[in-house]
């Protein structure tokens, strides 16, 4: 293995397009405008060292091929430059050799050897030097033949030079790491291979391209960069004056032309599909020019599958376990369109006929929550999009009788951008594609739209609409608190988009207990009365716990069928206590009209009602699960739920990382004391681990209780719950009680989430806040009087589209808006994330979670008729800049990724504790990262001010200043990740 000896010099040239500038541009792998470039700015170095040893880069399995007496170095090209894009950056180090006095310019990587699937790559110096210090190979060669040349190629030669002088455009010529030292020395390059666009088009081999120096300037290779990785073969070649120092890092701005998309929008247009064309056909579709940059998804990808092989997941894994290794199958599906179903009422006859039609149906009717919430009770919401389009044309075909399937909103927008990197309107509208037949259902956290927290009014109506566009078809809307004002909000603006309004009663406590007397029959069927006074289309009980038991389904579903006889009922429940299938079946008794199930595999415990369960105990019966029950049409098969079911059964293998049986083993009955939602339930105990208190999770239980208690009795759901789940983990990290929490509250550091819904921007509780406890903690803090929304200015969607548009450019979509409108800072990390590795959601579930296996071969199917093959082929050893190289091959050929391996560059880090017996320091209450620091050193604060925002696992807790005095020392900054009793800062009294 031969080294380079030299010296690495560390500065910085820009270099843009200038008439005047002596640096020309000689070609890329797509035609490229030679204007010229200049030097902006430059930092001049100089290097000395010992010897220098400078050749071509070539690739495992290449070989010089002899011609006539000619070398010519065989080159695969590793990427293309993408066409349309502009402006494009490209980068290159470089270092002087100090062998010879004149100017020498050497290329990016090291000489070094690696093993790649048998075959030696030799990776060497590129070189371009006026003496023979550094030679290319090829360069070599060619001198070594005398440079000869036939009469026909002379001349063509000689146009190429008389172009560039005239400064128009150069031969469009391919360039890999074989570079021209002067103007006596001619370098070919003989292409073969492919260029691959993202599986794309080949080009044949055999095409001899050239370039040479128009002077006897030294040239320079600029390797293309492509998701911080450099190509080993495909750049620029620059000519740089002898005059010019030369410097270690360099970054060009250029222009690519090409008429590949031209060619794509022709081949794509119906007119010339049909051939119907003339000479007038270009004229006639100016949209021909609307052309789109190259997308280098298959690069992107690698990248990406670099990332995990080297770093690991790039969604948190709550425990350590594997995805399993085997795929499921998906069952036979008849071609053909599916059967017509309950949607085909809901077109033709609108939401009020729709609802006319539920009520007048004579059986049971269920909703499917596998898609949603399901998989949010029992693997964390982390099901992908790429599982449930697999399964979705077979749901169409074999369930048509559904009354509707859950498959959006709730926590499922949020989670598909931040954990699982893909968008969750192209969800919904694959889906939708796919099941034509039955009805979609959302949830919808009324204000609070899909978010966390409030938003403008018009925010929420734009939301609905652009569901409904989408394909959303019933809007399940609730309050977490039942706060009337904030659940019209949400059913006016599903109503005006055209949806089903299901608006939800919350259900906690229990109807048939008559020692509890805060939430009574007379209390839901007063909220009942106002909701049906409302306008909605049906009635649904949200029991999110699964504290509905079969006497309490019967008295509160028996007493709102009496009272609503033209209304349909809905019931929503958990099954973690075991009593779901006992508590659905008392509904249908009582007169129900649908109940939610899940299919088995993906049922029980923290979700829903067996779906094959309630599909036996009906079969034979009035309650029959058939959309027009008959001796000739039975309703759903059994038989189809157990193909079903054994699809999702080996999916949630997949899923085992985020899977609660990985700390959870049954369901629990002591959800009718603490009243834990379905939904949190896992996510609760996934936090407790998280944090240290995975050992303690039954006190976390205790401690939900009396956080509850102390928070006046909630109704539990998200985000109430989430609060009444931030309270109990923090009085159990820091060893709290109910009575301490209420003497200590003016002194506490309470999560932010049990701070703001005390200033009301939830919204406000039946009965009223808790007192003395919230003046205790809120002090002198805003409080919110009524809806919170109703006084916040409307949201101007124009500015954020535009400002969209100038930070991503004009590939934004209405979606796209609202996604940003929601979720600003997971919308903004959600398409960082896509432009560095592309769509992952391509990805099966396996590869994503955990990449491929070393000499594993996989497909990857980007879209319709674009597939890519991919072989992972090596990991190489960490180079002096903490990155490793990995080798893959891709459509027959090899390429590789640099990948910053954050594991093995993280330098240790101790952080010093908070001493508790020394009043000023204040130490972390919970492990988590820093999200803010609000104060700096030197300044003075008072008792109970904000000192600093921890965050872990969506879980926000505001550290408040023990005592009055001066900032002594910060030792925390934005990002630092904490552990518990961390050191945050120092107050000098």
């Amino acid at each position: 293995m031969s080294a380079v000896s030299s010296h690495e010099i560390t500065c910085q040239i820009v270099l843009h397009w200038h008439p005047k500038s002596q640096i020309r541009v000689y070609g890329c792998s797509r035609h490229v405008p030679t204007s010229a470039v200049a030097f902006t700015e430059l930092l001049p170095g100089y290097g000395t060292a010992e010897g220098c040893e400078c050749r071509a880069v070539r690739l495992a399995g290449e070989r010089e091929l002899a011609e006539k007496g000619k070398h010519r170095a065989r080159q695969t090209f590793n990427e293309c430059c993408e066409p349309g894009t502009t402006p494009l950056l490209l980068s290159v180090s470089v270092r002087r050799c100090s062998r010879d006095s004149h100017s020498a310019i050497c290329g990016f990587w090291c000489s070094e050897s690696t093993s790649v699937s048998g075959h030696e790559r030799e990776t060497e110096h590129v070189c371009a030097c006026p003496r023979d210090c550094c030679v290319s190979a090829t360069g070599r060669a060619e001198r070594e033949s005398g440079g000869r040349r036939d009469g026909a190629r002379e001349q063509e030669e000689e146009e190429e030079e008389e172009e560039e002088e005239e400064g128009g455009k150069g031969e469009a010529g391919e360039f890999g790491a074989v570079l021209a030292c002067d103007a006596s020395r001619e370098v070919e390059q003989e292409r073969g291979g492919r260029v691959d666009m993202d599986g794309g088009g080949r080009e044949e081999p055999g095409t001899v391209r050239r370039w040479r120096s128009s002077s006897s300037e030294p040239c320079l290779f600029l390797p293309f960069v492509n998701a911080g990785t450099p190509s080993l073969h495909h750049g620029l070649c620059l000519s740089v004056p002898p005059s010019m120092s030369v410097c270690s890092s360099l970054s060009v701005e250029v222009e690519c032309t090409t008429n590949i998309p031209f060619l794509q929008n022709v081949l794509s247009n119906d007119q010339f599909l049909y051939g119907t064309v003339d000479t007038q056909f270009i004229d006639e579709n100016p949209d021909l020019f609307n052309m789109k940059p190259v997308q280098n998804r298959a690069q992107k990808l690698l990248h990406y599958l670099g990332h995990v092989l080297v770093n690991g997941p790039t969604t948190p894994i709550p425990v350590n376990a594997k995805p399993s290794p085997v795929d499921p199958v998906v069952p036979a599906v008849p071609l053909g369109d599916p059967p017509t179903g309950f949607r085909e009422v809901l077109l033709r006859d609108g939401p009020e006929g729709f609802a006319r039609a539920v009520r007048a149906h004579q059986g049971l009717l269920l909703m499917d929550t596998t898609f949603r919430d399901a998989h949010q009770s029992l693997l964390a919401t982390r099901v992908r999009t790429h599982d449930l389009k697999k399964i979705a044309p077979f749901v169409a075909h074999n369930f048509s009788n559904l009354f509707s399937m859950e498959n959006w909103g709730g926590a499922t927008f949020d989670v598909a951008m931040r954990f699982l990197c893909e968008c969750p309107w192209k969800r919904l509208q694959e889906l939708r594609s796919l099941i034509p037949n039955v009805p979609f259902q959302m949830l919808l956290r009324g204000a609070n739209a899909v978010g966390y927290t409030n938003y403008p009014d018009n925010a929420v109506y734009k939301f609905c609409e652009v569901a409904k566009e989408n394909g959303m078809d019933i809007f399940r809307v609730f309050d977490s608190l039942n706060y009337l004002p904030n659940m019209l909000l949400g059913m006016e603006a599903a109503g005006s988009a055209g949806g089903v309004v299901e608006a939800a009663i919350s259900y906690t406590g229990d109807v048939s207990d008559p020692t509890r007397q805060k939430y009574t029959l007379d209390y839901y069927l007063k909220l009942a009365e106002e909701l049906v006074k409302a306008g909605t289309h049906i009635l649904c009980i949200k029991d999110m716990a699964g504290l509905l038991k079969p006497q309490a389904s019967r008295l509160l579903v028996g007493a709102l069928r009496d009272r609503f006889p033209d209304m349909p009922i809905h019931v929503h429940t958990h099954d973690t206590a075991g009593a779901g299938v006992a508590a659905m079946l008392a509904c249908a008794e009582a007169g129900v009209d649908i109940v939610d199930v899940a299919v088995d595999p993906m049922a029980g415990m923290t979700s829903q009602p067996s779906m094959g369960a309630l599909v036996a105990c009906t079969k034979g019966t009035k309650y029959n699960t058939a959309f027009e029950p008959s001796p000739l049409f039975p309703g759903i098969s059994l038989e189809k739920v157990f193909d079903y079911s054994e699809y999702w059964e080996v999916t949630r293998g997949l899923y085992a990382p985020f899977d609660c049986t990985a700390t959870m083993k049954s369901g629990n009955a002591d959800i009718y004391e603490n009243e834990i939602p379905g939904g949190q339930y896992t996510n609760l105990h996934f936090q407790a681990h998280s944090m240290g208190l995975g050992h303690k999770f039954k006190e976390v239980k205790k401690a939900y209780v009396e956080a509850n208690k102390l928070l006046g009795d909630l109704i539990k759901v998200t985000p109430s719950s989430k609060i009444v789940g931030d309270l109990a983990q923090f009085m159990v990290q820091n060893s709290l009680t109910r009575a301490e929490v209420e003497e200590r509250a003016d002194e506490l550091s309470f999560p932010l989430s049990v701070v703001e819904f005390l200033q009301g921007h939830i919204g406000i509780p039946h009965g009223g806040f808790p007192e003395p406890l919230r003046s205790k903690v809120l002090k002198t803090l805003p409080r919110v009087e009524g809806r919170p929304g109703a006084s916040m200015p409307p949201m101007d969607f124009q500015a954020l589209e535009t400002q969209l548009r100038e930070t991503h450019g004009d590939d934004i979509t209405p979606e796209d808006v609202m996604s940003a409108a929601m979720y600003p800072k997971v919308f903004q990390e959600f398409k960082e994330f896509t432009t560095t590795f592309g769509p992952v959601d391509c990805l099966n579930t396996r590869l994503f979670l955990d990449g491929p296996k070393i000499a594993e071969e996989f497909e990857v199917e980007l879209e319709r008729g674009k597939t890519l093959h991919i072989k992972a082929l090596a990991l190489g050893d960490l180079n002096k800049a903490g990155q490793r190289e990995v080798f893959f091959e891709l459509n027959g050929q090899l390429r590789s990724v640099l990948v910053k391996d954050t594991v093995a560059m993280k330098e240790m880090h101790f952080h010093p504790k908070a001493l508790k017996d020394v009043r000023g320091q204040v130490g972390a209450p919970m492990p988590g990262k820093v999200v803010e620091v609000k104060v700096k050193q030197g300044q003075m604060v008072e008792k109970g001010q904000p000192l600093c925002v921890l965050s872990a696992m969506k879980m926000e807790t505001v550290v408040n200043s023990p005592l009055s005095g001066t900032v002594a020392k910060v030792y925390v900054n934005v990002d630092s990740s904490l552990e518990g009793d961390d050191l945050i800062l120092e107050i000098a009294e």
